[in-house]
């Protein structure tokens, strides 16, 4: 959030022609602060701003996209519980896929279809025909 908030009031700062610097301190909350006057109570340290030749010449504009750059995975990377939970729903979908790719090939021979109790059912060369058609179509709009 820190970050954030440094690169906010930089690519801010950055966009105005400033003359002289700025200070910068963080505060008991860990909230970092930016002023041109130095804070009454605290220490702050001293920085010298830069600002691009020209609003809008290449050099402003690789600034502002390098900023934009550093917000967007700032902000992929605030969420790591989200980030977590997106790669295990993919490895479970992979673990899918790749079952049903193993029922695929098992149903392209002699079939024996069990019940609930292990016990053989006959069933037609058609139905396991369909059953392997229904599997592929699966197979092709999720994996």
């Amino acid at each position: 959030m820190n970050r954030l908030i440094v690169a906010v009031a930089l690519s801010t700062l950055s966009s105005l022609t400033v003359a002289g610097g700025m200070y910068q301190w963080t505060d008991e909350q860990g909230r970092t602060h930016f002023s041109d006057t130095p804070p009454p109570d605290a220490e702050a340290e001293h920085r010298e701003l830069r600002s691009p030749k020209n609003i809008g010449d290449s050099e402003g504009r690789a600034a502002q996209d390098r900023t934009l750059r550093m917000l967007r995975g700032d902000r992929d990377r605030e969420d790591p519980q989200a980030e977590r939970s997106r790669q295990m729903e993919e490895r479970q979908q992979e673990q899918e896929c790749h079952r049903a790719r193993q029922k695929v090939s098992r149903l392209q021979g002699r079939v024996q279809y069990l019940d609930e109790e292990g016990n053989r059912v006959e069933v037609s060369r058609e139905r396991v025909e369909r059953d392997r058609q229904e599997l592929q179509e699966w197979i092709r709009r999720n994996c």
